[in-house]
C-alpha cells in the first residue's frame, strides 16, 4: 500500500522542546496509529522547522478512511504536550528560512500553540524535480522516512536531566547509515565515494550561501580529522561494526532497511533518465535521494549540519580504512554549476 501523501498535516510551534513535543505527543499517538491501522502499513514522519517560528511538522500518512478519528487522536496528544511544557527558553534567534506549507507564510506563531496545516510537497523534505513529481518515488521516500522516525521515537529517551544526550543521536544516525548503506548495497567503492559526497555537500553549502572558500572547507574537514583522532579506540569497533553491516546479505527483518531497498529499486531505473541527474557533485545520481533521506533522518534526530557531517566523515574510515582521508572538499564542477548549487535549499 502506497501513499505518497499524508492524509494529515500539523505544525507544533514549541522553542527548544521538540524533543519533549516527540516524547509527550507522538509516542502515544503512534501507539494509536499503530492500533487504529494494523494492516494498512500507516506511518508517520517529523520535520524540524523554523519557519515562523521552531516548530515540529507531523506528517501522517495511510488509508483516508481513518482520517477523522486519528485527528482527533493527534489533536489531544498535541494539546496534552504542550500543557505539560514550560515556558518558552530565552534562544538565540534563527536565520530565515523559506516556507513550506502554506501557514508557515502566516508567521510568526504564538510558541506553545499548534495548527493544522495545507501540505504541500517540498524540495526541502523530499528532494528536488523531477523525483518530487514520481509518485512512487515519494511514496518510498516518505515510508523511509517514516522508519527513520520510528528509531527515532524509540532512540530519543531524555536522561535524569530532561535532555537527550548528544551522542545518542549521533549513535543513532551512526546506526541508520551503516544499516541504510548495507540496503543500498553500493560495494566499497560507491561506499566511499558516498560518504564524501554526502560530507562535502553539507560542508560546501553554507559556504556557497556565505562567500566560503575553499580553504574554509578544508579547515572544517580538518577539524573533523581532530574529532577522529580524538575517537580512536571507538572508531576501531566503529570499522569492525561496519564491515559486518556491510557483509550482511538479509535486510528482511528491518524496516529501515527494507525501506531503503524499496526506494532503491524503485528509484535507480528513473536515474538512468538524464533528468534525474539534478546534483553535479553526484557521482552517481542515486546519491541524490540518499542524501536526502539520510539529511531527513539526521533533522528528525535533532542533529545540526556539522554534527550531520561529522557522522559520514567519521564513517569514511569504516569504508575505507587502508586509505588516507581525503580533507579537501569538492568544489568543482564549472562556476555555472556552482550557481546553481548555491539556489538549491538544504
Amino acid at each position: 500500500m502506497l501513499y505518497p501523501d499524508p492524509i494529515l498535516s500539523a505544525n507544533v510551534y514549541a522553542a527548544g522542546s521538540l524533543d519533549e513535543i516527540l516524547r509527550r505527543a507522538l509516542r502515544p499517538f503512534r501507539t494509536a496509529v499503530h492500533e487504529r491501522c494494523p494492516d494498512s502499513k500507516a506511518y508517520l514522519w517529523t520535520m524540524r522547522y523554523g519557519c515562523g517560528g521552531e516548530h515540529l511538522k507531523i506528517r501522517l500518512h495511510g488509508p483516508e478512511g481513518e482520517n477523522a478519528a486519528l485527528r482527533e487522536e493527534l489533536g489531544d496528544a498535541v494539546e496534552r504536550a504542550l500543557a505539560g511544557l514550560d515556558a518558552t527558553p530565552d534562544l538565540e534567534a534563527r536565520p530565515p528560512t523559506p516556507p513550506i506549507d502554506a501557514e508557515d507564510l502566516e508567521g510568526p506563531h504564538a510558541d506553545r500553540s499548534w495548527c493544522w496545516t495545507t501540505y504541500r510537497r517540498s524540495h526541502l523534505s523530499l528532494g528536488s524535480k523531477p523525483f518530487l513529481l514520481d509518485d512512487g518515488y515519494v511514496a518510498r521516500f516518505t515510508r523511509s522516512l517514516g522508519a527513520a522516525c520510528e528509531v527515532a521515537l524509540e532512540a530519543l529517551v531524555p536522561e535524569a536531566d530532561g535532555a537527550v544526550p548528544h551522542m545518542v543521536r549521533h549513535d543513532t544516525l551512526t546506526r541508520l547509515v551503516l544499516d541504510g548503506l548495507a540496503a543500498l548495497g553500493f560495494d566499497d567503492s560507491q561506499r566511499r565515494d558516498y560518504l564524501y559526497f554526502h560530507r562535502d555537500w553539507l560542508i560546501r553549502f553554507p559556504l556557497l550561501k556565505s562567500d566560503g572558500t575553499l580553504a574554509k572547507a578544508r579547515e572544517i574537514a580538518v577539524h573533523f580529522e581532530q574529532i577522529r583522532d580524538d575517537m580512536a579506540a571507538e572508531l576501531e569497533t566503529l570499522g569492525h561494526l561496519a564491515r559486518s553491516e556491510w557483509e550482511k546479505a538479509d535486510i528482511d527483518a528491518d524496516p529501515w532497511r527494507r525501506a531503503l531497498a524499496d526506494l532503491w529499486s524503485y528509484t535507480a531505473p528513473l536515474c538512468e533518465d538524464p533528468a534525474f541527474h539534478v546534483d553535479p557533485f553526484a557521482a552517481l545520481p542515486m546519491f541524490t535521494p540518499v542524501f536526502k533521506v539520510f539529511h531527513c533522518a539526521a533533522n528528525q534526530l535533532g542533529l545540526s549540519w556539522f554534527e550531520e557531517a561529522v557522522v559520514h566523515h567519521l564513517l569514511v574510515r569504516a569504508a575505507a580504512p587502508a586509505e588516507p582521508v581525503r580533507l579537501d572538499v569538492l568544489f568543482e564542477p564549472e562556476a555555472r554549476e556552482l550557481e546553481e548549487f548555491a539556489s538549491y535549499e538544504c
